[in-house]
């Protein structure tokens, strides 16, 4: 970007042309975030060639790094993409993970990188930290017995919550 504006002398045309080979990491694309998770969230980022040039991952060969960190702190297995080739200006899903848990309450601080071959522009190439709230997951209530009769009384329990729960009645 231009911070002043610039106007071609009359008769003159400027253009701007991509560089051949600039690979970014967008962002996060799962977990969605706010949402709520489980104990098998696919974690996976999106990843942007930028430049005018076709990339052949053949060639020019990129992996991609993520971490989670704070709640359930993971490093996942680099991802190296080495097949197949992106366009200019085409996106690419990457999967993490098919198998990231996030049942524990708390907040979840994603970050990714990606190192590719034969790409000079680095600043595009770490993606902002993307943080999730996990809140604390609620449960099931069921009662210790099928039969309740007048005057008896039976337990209230619950199962599959990790938060402390408030139990109320109203008449």
């Amino acid at each position: 970007t231009l911070d002043v504006p610039v106007t071609p002398t009359n008769g003159l045309n400027y253009a701007w042309m991509p560089p051949p080979n600039d690979l970014a990491i967008l962002g996060l694309i799962s977990p969605f975030v706010p949402g709520c998770f489980g104990a098998n969230e696919t974690v996976s980022v999106r990843i942007k060639n930028t430049g005018s040039s076709t990339i052949d991952f053949t060639t020019n060969p990129v992996t991609v790094n993520g971490n989670v960190a704070i709640t359930n702190p993971t490093t996942f297995p680099a991802v190296l993409i080495n097949t197949g080739t992106l366009a200019g200006g085409a996106t690419m899903d990457v999967v993490l993970s098919n198998a990231f848990n996030m049942t524990a309450a708390g907040n979840y601080q994603f970050n990714a990188s990606i190192s590719p071959t034969g790409d000079p522009f680095t600043t595009n190439n770490t993606m902002p930290a993307v943080n999730a709230n996990s809140t604390q997951t609620v449960g099931v209530a069921s009662i210790g017995s099928d039969t309740i009769c007048a005057g008896t009384s039976t337990d209230l329990v619950l199962t599959g919550s990790n938060g402390a729960i408030q139990w109320q009645s109203f008449d």
